[in-house]
């Protein structure tokens, strides 16, 4: 709480130092160099007084070395040529090729989707045409019964295997 009212006091102190400091750059067009360096040179001794005061209330305030164990180091290591050739750390090459055999299974999948909806269409096309056929055999056939049970058909085969009316 202390640390908060602290820090807020310095703030408004600074916020008040840069609108007076914004006052005297518009007053000061023929100074203006050497008045900006003095502005400038205050605003940065009262935030390193800021600083120091925040350091007095809460100590040492830099990570310390077991926070820094858990940070990531860069996959990218320098090796220290004037060129800048950069070389990936094997954490790097490991990511990238996990990230390569994700991506070819993907790819994979895909591809083996792809060719196995295509067999099921042709199957299906298959079905329908047989369906289709096997439609066209129903209705012959109901045709043929219908005809076969119409009275005049019954009445010629009577006669022919010798049975009468």
């Amino acid at each position: 709480m202390i640390l908060k009212e602290k820090t807020d006091e310095k703030q408004q102190e600074v916020q008040i130092n840069e609108s007076v400091s914004d006052e005297i750059l518009g007053r000061a067009s023929i100074n203006g160099l050497e008045t900006e360096k003095k502005i400038n040179e205050q605003t940065s001794r009262e935030t390193v007084g800021m600083a120091d005061e925040i350091e007095k209330l809460c100590g040492d305030i830099t990570p310390s070395k077991e926070t820094m164990k858990f940070v990531d180091p860069d996959p990218y290591e320098y090796d220290g040529d004037g060129d800048q050739n950069f070389s990936i750390t094997p954490k790097g090459k490991a990511l990238i090729a996990i990230y390569a055999a994700v991506l070819i299974t993907i790819i994979a999948l895909i591809i083996m989707n792809a060719k196995v909806l295509k067999n099921m269409q042709k199957s299906i096309e298959e079905e329908k045409s047989a369906i289709e056929t096997l439609a066209q055999q129903t209705q012959n056939l109901e045709q043929e019964l219908t005809y076969i049970s119409g009275e005049e058909v019954i009445s010629q085969k009577a006669v022919e295997m010798g049975m009468s009316k």
